[in-house]
């Protein structure tokens, strides 16, 4: 009767090891009249991780931009990085 913690302990690092990251979509709305112009979706890959992807198109025009952040366990920014492209499709 032990070892029941011990597997019931593997067997919750084990599933937590191998769960896929969550994703969470967004739509952006906007216009006259109001439609979907634009989205983001960010992928929480842990709980201090995240990669979010942003974009809308206004008349063919637009911002594609992805944000890679990481925060240490007190909720400070670790990492900050940025790429994609800005309105004028000119990369950033």
């Amino acid at each position: 009767m032990r070892s029941m913690p011990c597997v019931l302990g593997l067997l919750t690092v084990c599933r937590l090891a191998s769960a896929a990251p969550e994703v969470r979509r967004f739509t952006i709305v906007g216009g006259a009249p109001l439609a979907a112009i634009g989205k983001e979706v960010c992928t929480i890959k842990s709980p201090t991780e995240r990669v979010c992807e942003w974009e809308f198109v206004d008349r063919g025009m637009g911002p594609t931009l992805t944000a890679h952040i990481v925060v240490n366990a007190e909720g400070v920014p670790t990492l900050v990085e940025g790429s994609g492209i800005d309105y004028d499709h000119n990369p950033v």
